[in-house]
């Protein structure tokens, strides 16, 4: 998974393409064959269903969500850091961020 840091340095307009590149590196990366164990295969399925999709329509959007997640963070952090001293009144009022986990979790 590509980790995005968030530099005093670096503007947003420069973190969110880097979001995108990794983003359109792990969709390449994603056309390959994924093999699932059953019982992921299976929840993914239930799910799926639910949802009243195919399973890669479902995880196409479950990406796309995690996609808008990430962005979301990226964007905190970047105004966070553009902020400042204000930024703890910010977090105050409406909660702090939420660590970004970049590891790789097997399905």
């Amino acid at each position: 998974a590509a980790a995005v840091l968030v530099d005093a340095g670096v503007g947003v307009e420069q973190e969110l393409a880097v979001v995108a590149a990794a983003r359109d590196d792990q969709a390449r990366a994603l056309q390959a064959d994924i093999e699932l164990d059953d019982s992921t295969a299976t929840t993914f399925g239930a799910l799926a269903e639910a949802a009243g999709l195919s399973v890669p329509e479902y995880l196409a959007q479950v990406a796309a969500e995690k996609q808008r997640e990430h962005a979301l963070q990226v964007g905190a952090a970047a105004f966070r850091r553009v902020t400042g001293e204000s930024a703890a009144a910010f977090d105050a009022e409406f909660g702090g961020p939420a660590a970004i986990d970049h590891t790789s979790q097997a399905a």
